[in-house]
């Protein structure tokens, strides 16, 4: 197991949450090109992680609609986040792909080729989901789920373990931590899904 390390860039310390590039401009119905133009120029506040991802401030979204007499649907669904780290990036992109497809309106995939990547940046992001491979180079899979269920701030996260093994082959190298779901890679698009349709309905309540 492996602990978590603060990085040393100027993440914002306040409570504040924080979305991507596509996902703030979903909410601002505008091209990913012009919230990051709105960043560039202030009037958005965004900073990027250690793992290359670009976090710009919902609460400064809200300011800027509001400054323009829209507000957003205060019954629009909590955005949920969901960590995707493989090292192999086919097996990255089609979970993307699966995901983005469902077109579902407030989920957002961060993903991550390495463990040691997605390490730097949970201490700033707390997904609601995280779907890791096992088998890395580095810091492995296990190691990762490991960390973040001993880890009291990622309680509520749902931590999804994958593989190209068989349930019984991957029981051979040792169980898996308490509360982690095993899915045999390729991941199903049905069930992705159905799990993802399960999450966000439950966000809503």
């Amino acid at each position: 197991m492996v602990t978590f390390t603060a990085p040393n860039h100027t993440a914002p310390l306040a409570t504040d949450q924080y979305c991507g590039t596509k996902h703030a401009a979903k909410l601002l119905n505008l091209s990913v090109a012009s919230v990051q133009s709105l960043v560039e120029k202030g009037q958005l506040q965004a900073w990027k992680t250690d793992g290359g991802h670009r976090r710009v401030s919902i609460d400064s979204i809200h300011r800027f609609i509001q400054q323009r007499g829209v507000t957003l649907d205060s019954k629009a669904s909590p955005l949920v986040q969901v960590m995707v780290i493989d090292d192999d990036p086919l097996t990255v992109e089609l979970i993307r792909t699966q995901i983005e497809d469902g077109e579902y309106e407030a989920v957002e995939v961060l993903t991550y080729p390495s463990a040691m990547q997605a390490l730097m940046d949970l201490p700033h992001i707390k997904p609601q989901i995280l779907i890791t491979d096992l088998r890395m180079p580095g810091v492995d899979g296990r190691q990762l789920l490991g960390t973040v269920k001993t880890n009291p701030a990622y309680t509520s996260t749902i931590c999804v373990a994958i593989s190209a093994m068989s349930r019984a082959e991957m029981l051979t190298e040792g169980p898996l931590p308490s509360g982690v779901i095993y899915v045999q890679k390729p991941m199903q698009t049905a069930w992705i899904h159905g799990f993802l349709s399960a999450i966000v309905a439950n966000s809503r309540l």
